[in-house]
């Protein structure tokens, strides 16, 4: 057994020992689409209305400068040996109120065998998050950049795409704040599963944190099994809307192939991956899965939080329909109830399994009213 594979909890539970679970945290980040930043005393960066990049008094700018973190160039090589170094690699971590998260986050990710940056973009945060950020940037200063952002602005696919432009990496790497990689060798993972020049993205495994609920792990393994996948344009008929599933709770892009497609959508309420990988997919592209590289989240939503999300994906569906085309999500649906469903019966969690119906019922009851409103939009015009 590898030194990766004793660090798998698919392979050892006893990984999962010692995981400090905190409660969910708040949906995070927002953007300014000007495009303007500036350094303040403490390095961090600040969106501003005057189109330029202003120094601290120290004279010190926390952006990379273009010569040095060109995101377009290739892969450097070693002058003596030829050898291909690793890319360039950015780790970007949408924040709101994330104190409880952030430690052992950075912990996991300085301590990763593929080195990165790691860029913070808060949303306004009221709890330590900014000042939690800004002493870790002290001790790491080559690693980790905090760029703030009123609230108010925040978007899920341009707060992303926000901060994509202002990193140096050839792959970018998005993580929320509530996921931690299991093991030190996830963004190495990431990057290994561009395996084919054609690869324009690639997401990993999510594994629920051992207090989720059990038809909450069950659904974790419906949606992020353990085993990996390849797919093009051409596997649409037969991965239906799994054609288009893709989560940047733990996702990587290739920079440039991004830019090209466009980036993400925005504004955009929820499902920004989801969108890209349409519009990749329907350019071309091939998308992969990769098991491996694999974080711990999970939610323990109410009925209620669980009604409100699926407003929006149903929404957001209907809203890109055009895009998803050969996508049946009430039949992926189905599948999934099964799965969990059979499941819970065959171990005899009946509580669960009324739960899950409740929280299945509610979904699809928000999926639905989320569809409903978006249609009425479109009789109106808009």
């Amino acid at each position: 057994m590898t030194d990766q594979e004793k660090r798998d909890p698919a392979v050892d539970p006893v990984a999962m020992n010692g995981i400090d679970k905190e409660a969910p945290l708040e949906e995070s980040g927002s953007t300014n689409e000007s495009g303007d930043m500036k350094a303040s005393g403490s390095g961090d960066v600040k969106a501003t209305a005057s189109g330029n990049v202003k120094a601290s008094a120290s004279g010190d700018v926390n952006t990379p400068a273009s010569s040095d973190m060109n995101p377009s160039a290739a892969p450097e090589t070693s002058g003596e040996t030829g050898i291909r170094q690793q890319p360039r690699i950015s780790v970007v971590i949408p924040t709101l109120n994330a104190e409880k998260n952030l430690a052992r986050l950075f912990k996991r990710l300085l301590a990763q065998t593929a080195e990165a940056e790691i860029i913070v973009i808060d949303s306004g945060s009221k709890d330590n998050t900014v000042s939690m950020v800004r002493k870790a940037a002290e001790k790491a200063p080559c690693r980790i950049r905090l760029i703030q952002i009123p609230r108010e602005q925040f978007d899920h696919g341009g707060t992303r795409d926000y901060a994509l432009r202002q990193s140096g990496g050839d792959y970018v790497m998005f993580l929320t704040q509530d996921a931690l990689p299991v093991d030190k060798y996830c963004i190495e993972n990431l990057l290994k599963g561009f395996s084919q020049p054609d690869i324009a993205g690639v997401y990993g495994r999510q594994i629920a944190w051992p207090d989720a609920a059990h038809y909450e792990k069950l659904t974790r393994q419906f949606n992020y099994p353990d085993q990996g996948r390849v797919w093009r344009e051409q596997d649409i008929p037969r991965y239906g809307v799994k054609s288009y599933f893709f989560s940047n709770t733990c996702s990587m892009y290739r920079r440039d192939i991004y830019e090209k497609a466009g980036g993400f959508d925005k504004p955009i309420i929820t499902n920004e991956d989801m969108m890209m990988a349409a519009r990749l997919i329907h350019q071309g592209y091939a998308l992969a899965y990769v098991p491996e590289a694999a974080v711990y989240h999970s939610h323990n939503n109410t009925l209620l939080q669980d009604y409100k999300r699926n407003v929006k994906i149903g929404y957001v569906m209907r809203r890109y329909s055009d895009r998803l085309t050969g996508a049946q999500a009430d039949s992926e649906g189905m599948r999934m109830v099964r799965f969990v469903g059979k499941d819970l019966i065959r171990e005899r969690h009946f509580l669960s399994l009324g739960a899950f119906c409740m929280h299945a019922a509610v979904k699809l009851a928000g999926n639905r009213a989320g569809k409903a409103r978006r249609k009425r939009e479109e009789k109106k015009g808009k």
